[in-house]
C-alpha cells in the first residue's frame, strides 16, 4: 500500500518558493509518463492503472496502481512496479502491444485477472521533479505538463508536493506548518495526476478521475 501527502500549489511563484524553501536538493530529473489500457477499457473498469514511466530517457518503469483514495490530502493506494528493458518500453509507446511481452509477474497477473490480449496508448504527461531530504523524509516537489486536448484546447501546468510517508498525519501536520512558516500557500490535493489526465482526456467524469 502506499500511502502519501499531496500538497497542491497554487501556481509557478509557490513552486519556485517551495524549491527555495527546501534547498539544496538531492536530484531533479524528468519523468515521461505514459498509460494504456483495452479498448474497452478493461483496466480502467478494474479500477487499476497501468503506466510505463521514463526517467530521464535511461531508466524504464512499468506501474500497476490501485484507484487511489484521497482524503484531507492523503492518498491511498495499492502499487506493484517492475523494471523494463528501455528498448523495449520506447518501443511499446508505438506498439502497445509488445509491453504484454514484458517479463513482469505484475502484468501476467493483472492480464490473467482482468482478460486482455491487446492493449492501447491512453496518451501522456511530463513531471519535472525536484527531490529534497527535510526532517528524514524524502520531498517530491513536481511541476506537471499536460498537453492540450480536445477538451481543453491550451496546455495546462500543475504544481504539487508529494511526500510518501507510513505517518501521514502526523507528518503532514509538521510539513503544512514548515509550508505556513516560509508563507507558501497550498492546499489540500484533490486528485492524482492521472486523475487530471484522464479528465483531460475525457476518459471518465470529473467525479471519477481520482486514480
Amino acid at each position: 500500500m502506499e500511502v502519501e501527502i499531496k500538497l497542491a500549489l497554487p501556481d509557478k511563484a509557490a513552486h519556485a518558493k517551495v524549491l527555495e524553501a527546501f534547498a539544496p536538493e538531492r536530484e531533479h530529473f524528468v519523468q515521461q509518463n505514459y498509460f494504456f489500457d483495452t479498448k474497452d477499457a478493461r483496466i480502467g473498469a478494474a479500477r487499476r492503472s497501468l503506466r510505463v514511466r521514463f526517467y530521464d530517457d535511461n531508466k524504464a518503469v512499468l506501474t500497476i496502481k490501485g484507484r487511489q483514495e484521497m482524503k484531507n490530502g492523503i492518498g491511498r493506494a495499492t502499487e506493484v512496479e517492475s523494471d523494463l528493458p528501455l528498448p523495449l518500453a520506447r518501443r511499446a509507446v508505438q506498439e502497445p502491444n509488445v509491453l504484454l511481452t514484458a517479463d513482469s509477474e505484475h502484468l501476467r497477473t493483472l492480464q490473467k485477472e482482468i482478460g486482455f490480449e491487446e492493449l492501447v496508448c491512453l496518451g501522456t504527461f511530463k513531471t519535472n521533479r525536484h527531490v529534497f531530504d527535510w526532517e528524514g523524509h524524502m520531498v517530491e516537489v513536481d511541476e506537471t505538463i499536460y498537453s492540450p486536448t480536445q477538451a481543453y484546447p491550451t496546455e495546462d501546468t500543475f504544481y504539487e508536493i508529494e511526500l510518501e510517508t507510513e505517518e501521514p498525519e502526523k507528518v503532514k501536520e509538521a510539513l503544512t506548518a514548515f509550508l505556513k512558516q516560509k508563507d507558501i500557500p497550498f492546499s489540500d490535493g484533490l486528485s492524482t495526476k492521472f486523475g487530471r489526465f484522464r479528465k483531460r482526456a475525457k476518459i471518465v467524469e470529473a467525479e471519477d478521475s481520482k486514480i
